[in-house]
């Protein structure tokens, strides 16, 4: 399911003044990122101390809970994607933070591109499981989540798996 796309401005005043907040500088450019489908918002903010990347959800959309278990496992995977700067729940929405990267999307068809996915997949296969409480307890929810061991050959390696 895909998400309308909205853009910075178009957001409450409250949610600029807590990000505002957040950030401890004035923003001074917004420009709304149309790559992805999940986010109601995706923005790169630029202030005076550098630019963020900032997505986020109403609090009442049926996968809110993603955004917040993106920022729960985000250290998790250190190295493999950008760092959570911060999470912020402010005037009816779920807002992420993540530096901010310069990329493009990968292109099967220049030289490394397919290299660089697969090494990326593959030390994403050997990342660790976070232990964590999170669980959907309603059927309209999010998934909950068990932690196994993988048979890996390695018992530090746990992975999650739907139930």
């Amino acid at each position: 399911m895909t998400t309308t796309r909205i853009h910075w401005a178009d957001l409450p005043g409250s949610v600029h003044q807590g990000v505002t907040a957040r950030l401890g500088t004035p923003i001074l450019a917004a420009e709304t990122v149309s790559a992805g489908f999940n986010s109601e918002i995706a923005a790169r903010l630029t202030t005076s101390s550098g630019t963020v990347f900032v997505k986020g959800m109403q609090l009442s959309h049926p996968r809110v809970w993603t955004q917040r278990r993106e920022a729960e496992i985000n250290h998790y995977v250190a190295g493999l994607a950008p760092a959570l700067l911060w999470h912020l729940e402010v005037g009816g929405w779920c807002l992420v933070a993540f530096e901010h990267v310069e990329a493009r999307h990968a292109d099967y068809k220049v030289v490394g591109d397919l290299e660089l996915m697969v090494e990326t997949l593959s030390r994403l296969g050997h990342t660790s499981c976070p232990r964590s409480s999170f669980a959907g307890p309603s059927s309209d929810g999010p998934p909950t989540w068990t932690t196994r061991r993988c048979c890996r050959g390695s018992p530090e390696v746990a992975c999650c798996t739907p139930t």
